[in-house]
């Protein structure tokens, strides 16, 4: 297989993983919470 397509592969579960299953209108929290942990972890 090619690496690009294992990258691809790799993209797509990762993805699916974080998002499966969730509503349209849990993503804006979840960028919320996203942006605070990495505030958070810059201090």
């Amino acid at each position: 297989m090619q690496p690009w397509r294992l990258q691809r592969c790799d993209l797509l579960y990762k993805w699916r993983a974080k998002f499966d299953g969730m509503q349209a209108s849990e993503a804006p929290r979840l960028r919320e919470i996203e942006s605070e942990n990495a505030k958070l972890k810059k201090r």
